[in-house]
């Protein structure tokens, strides 16, 4: 599935990894948010069908559940279809345009937060790899974008929920825990105002190197 982005109000710098797979991250308008709802529509499907192919104690079980949930949430999110949320999407996709990664993005006074990061889910797992384009970076490629944000926006905290199989990637980014998990096992996470400068002088020396 590719994404036409005819007309998204940014295009953001191309984000490119040491392997040469070149990512490039887009702001979407909110005319295309009816777009974001049809491939997280499909990537829901993709990762129940994937799991049905996977034994039941294979780790990437609950990868593909966190994918599957999260793209339902997206996609019934209905405000998305009129195009009237509040919240910014971004999307990441490869050289050849397509989708890899999708997050979502909503500014309070003071924070940040990114609402819902999700990941095609071929690139967790895929029992047809004839099929499947297999990329790495996309996700991290959308939290750089969104400490970007932070630091331009001047908020104090980036912070969001996570999954509970998604907290060492959160981690590895400089996310700290805040408090206990919810009932339903989800983490508050957060950067605080020093660490997203850190890291943001960070990226735009990576840039420029």
């Amino acid at each position: 599935m590719t994404i036409e982005l005819t007309n998204p109000s940014t295009t953001i710098h191309p984000y490119k990894k040491p392997t040469c797979q070149e990512l490039t991250v887009d702001q979407l308008h909110p005319t295309q948010y009816k777009t974001v709802i049809a491939i997280a529509n499909h990537w829901s499907l993709m990762a129940h069908e994937e799991r049905k192919k996977l034994a039941l104690t294979d780790p990437k079980q609950n990868r593909l559940k966190d994918c599957e949930n999260i793209c339902w949430l997206m996609s019934e999110n209905f405000d998305l279809y009129e195009g009237t949320s509040d919240v910014e999407i971004f999307i990441c996709s490869d050289k050849q345009r397509r989708p890899q990664a999708m997050m979502t993005l909503s500014a309070t006074e003071d924070t940040l937060e990114i609402l819902k990061l999700v990941t095609n889910p071929w690139n967790i797992s895929s029992s047809e790899p004839q099929k499947a384009f297999p990329v790495k970076g996309a996700g991290k490629a959308l939290v750089r974008e969104a400490i970007n944000m932070a630091v331009e926006l001047n908020k104090n905290t980036l912070s969001l929920s996570a999954y509970p199989g998604a907290k060492s990637f959160y981690e590895s980014l400089g996310f700290k825990q805040t408090g206990k998990e919810s009932e339903a096992g989800n983490i508050r996470m957060f950067l605080t105002a020093k660490r997203t400068n850190d890291l943001c002088n960070k990226i735009k020396t990576d840039l420029a190197a």
